[in-house]
């Protein structure tokens, strides 16, 4: 999930337990934070210095983390990857893991444990961002119609205490729940006719080669128009952004695309009309994963 773009706030405070976490000292995370710590990237910047950082050489606090989501999600499993220069490697940083269906802000409401320790990806060097894809953890049970999901990094677990450790990424998967904001445009394959459920895999491709895969874009309110929309790039990895261009029938490859209105439950071009997206790969480009994400922006609904 684009948790870092689609409303969601991130707070982080100090506590062992959400029952004494400290209240007064809750900080939200800003728009550059929360691009960082979902990014795919194997920069640890977010959490650089002190940010997520659970300990400083034995002498820290425990970080409660709490996603509030704008409207309620089911959530399937999370990747959560940490940096720690010393310690006990067989130790989880991730405890205390919660939701809750009524709660608005991750403190007050009805809360249902995650039943386990969390078994993180803990790598003492910032080498190895191919774990994400192979070191996920799916939940057991769901978290259905969740409106906000939260972890303690860094509990310590008798003598296993972790030092100079660093949240670097966390991922969350899952989609909004049924029924949940109903006014909001929808990704559509246009090979299947049907939403994306899942990220557009190219897969093992050779340097040198172009890629193209043709969309639509739908409105999903009954209602409302959805007014001075933008489509661009953004890199999860590196500068892969600028691997893409985008253009839709007629027209000419370009960084971005706008489209002025779509009406309520319309798709967009219309009249067998695509919107193609190019993937380009340099001769020298870098070998190994690499990843981007086109983000849409909707100046007003009406």
């Amino acid at each position: 999930m684009a948790w870092d773009q689609d409303g969601t706030v991130v707070w982080w405070t100090t506590g062992t337990l959400w029952t004494n976490l400290d209240k007064t000292a809750i900080t939200e995370l800003t728009s550059g934070q929360r691009t960082q710590l979902n990014s795919e990237t194997d920069d640890p910047g977010v959490s650089s210095p002190d940010i997520l950082k659970a300990y400083q050489n034995g002498n820290g606090t425990p970080r409660p983390v709490c996603w509030v989501f704008p409207e309620r999600r089911d959530l399937f499993g999370a990747f959560t990857w940490n940096s720690y220069s010393s310690g006990d490697p067989t130790v989880s940083h991730i405890q205390n893991v919660r939701w809750s269906s009524d709660s608005t802000n991750g403190i007050s409401g009805t809360f249902t444990d995650y039943p386990d320790t969390w078994p993180d990806t803990p790598y003492k060097t910032w080498s190895n961002s191919l774990y994400y894809r192979i070191g996920i953890e799916v939940f057991a049970t769901p978290a259905t119609g969740a409106r906000t999901f939260g972890f303690i990094f860094g509990y310590a677990q008798g003598a296993g205490l972790i030092v100079n450790s660093w949240l670097v990424s966390t991922h969350l998967y899952g989609v909004i729940s049924t029924g949940e904001t109903p006014d909001r445009l929808l990704f559509i394959d246009n090979d299947t006719g049907l939403e994306f459920t899942r990220p557009q895999d190219w897969g093992d491709i050779p340097r040198g080669s172009v890629w193209e895969k043709n969309i639509l874009i739908k409105n999903n309110s009954t209602t409302l128009t959805a007014s001075t929309n933008l489509l661009d790039f953004e890199a999860l990895t590196g500068t892969v952004d600028t691997w893409h261009q985008i253009k839709e029938t007629g027209g000419v490859f370009a960084d971005t695309l706008s489209i002025a209105s779509i009406g309520p439950g319309a798709s967009y071009p219309t009249g067998g009309n695509v919107i193609t997206i190019r993937l380009t790969v340099a001769d020298t480009a870098q070998l190994g994963l690499q990843a981007a994400r086109l983000k849409l922006t909707t100046g007003s609904w009406a």
